[in-house]
């Protein structure tokens, strides 16, 4: 509802849910990530614009531009590990192959994540 205060008019506050954001379903389980294996790779990745696939036993079988992991996505990367940003396109696409997790320099706000157990979203700095 509006009411009316002067010339200009005010929404009226009401106490709501707070929406839960992409941010609050980042898994913290760090523990159960070769961290050992994964800082190696963060450090040579950082500001380099590239991109890393990986297989289940966190060795990299693909290296590619930010830009073109997205084209080149594959069902047999479970992680990704990219410089640069995740955003709602990205997501669905990893989403519908089937990636396990990404790894990124930074993710958007206010992702829609159909099941969120689908998939596991980290930041660089969750290692570094």
């Amino acid at each position: 509802d509006r009411t009316p205060r002067g010339n200009r008019f005010r929404k009226e506050t009401h106490s709501r849910k707070p929406s839960r954001s992409s941010r609050s379903r980042i898994k913290p389980n760090l523990q159960k990530l070769p961290v050992t294996k994964i800082e190696p790779l963060l450090k040579e990745i950082v500001s380099s614009n590239q991109a890393y696939a990986l297989d289940t036993d966190y060795n990299v079988i693909h290296r590619t531009s930010n830009v073109n992991i997205f084209t080149e996505m594959d069902e047999t990367y479970k992680t990704i590990i990219i410089d640069g940003v995740v955003n709602q396109r990205f997501l669905d696409h990893a989403v519908e192959k089937r990636i396990e997790r990404i790894i990124a320099v930074n993710i958007k706000p206010r992702l829609k994540i159909e099941n969120p157990d689908s998939i596991e979203l980290y930041y660089f700095k969750d290692f570094l």
